[in-house]
């Protein structure tokens, strides 16, 4: 059995830019979803060949149903590279990032967008689903987290009907 290293970030930029060579047979590289954050969108396909030249396999931090980190990770089989980052763009541009909340803040502002700030909370729901749709707790999750998001919606929609413009805030 070869011995297994967690590749950082930096090292698999030397590796692409040939600043360092390691043979690929005297390890077993292990990476996670994290390095997909840092490819770049339009050339991320060195990185992923880089990788799949070690036939490098991925590492997941296991959670527990209420998504909190447990002292385990599971190696997955090696799969190709691409197509994990695919599946990762897939899962995460979906939509969600901070500006999904552009709206409550601009309604907390005294923006006249009442109806697309109160969206935020379906917006959410629907991500978390896609989201936690593959994991064996999924239902479970899905169900708690549906609880919640129906109370965000409930209070935001209380709440922000109450907010005034800001030319109205003016005027005071």
């Amino acid at each position: 059995m070869k011995p297994t290293i967690y590749i950082d970030q930096n090292i698999l930029g030397y590796l692409i830019e040939n600043s360092i060579y390691i043979p690929d047979d005297i390890l077993q590289i292990v990476f996670s979803e994290t390095h997909f954050k840092e490819f770049p969108h339009k050339d991320y396909g060195k990185y992923c060949r880089s990788l799949d030249d070690f036939k490098a396999r991925c590492l997941r931090i296991n959670l527990n149903e209420k998504f909190e980190i447990l002292n385990q990770a599971t190696l997955l089989d090696y799969v190709s590279v691409e197509s994990l980052y695919k599946n990762y763009l897939a899962r995460t541009d979906n939509g969600f990032s901070e500006k999904i909340f552009d709206e409550f803040l601009a309604r907390i502002a005294g923006a006249d967008n009442f109806q697309e700030a109160i969206k935020v909370p379906d917006q959410l729901k629907k991500m978390n689903s896609e989201i936690v749709m593959d994991l064996p707790f999924s239902e479970l999750s899905i169900t708690r987290a549906n609880l919640v998001f129906d109370e965000l919606r409930d209070t935001m929609s209380k709440h922000l009907n109450q907010v005034q413009s800001t030319e109205e805030n003016r005027k005071k």
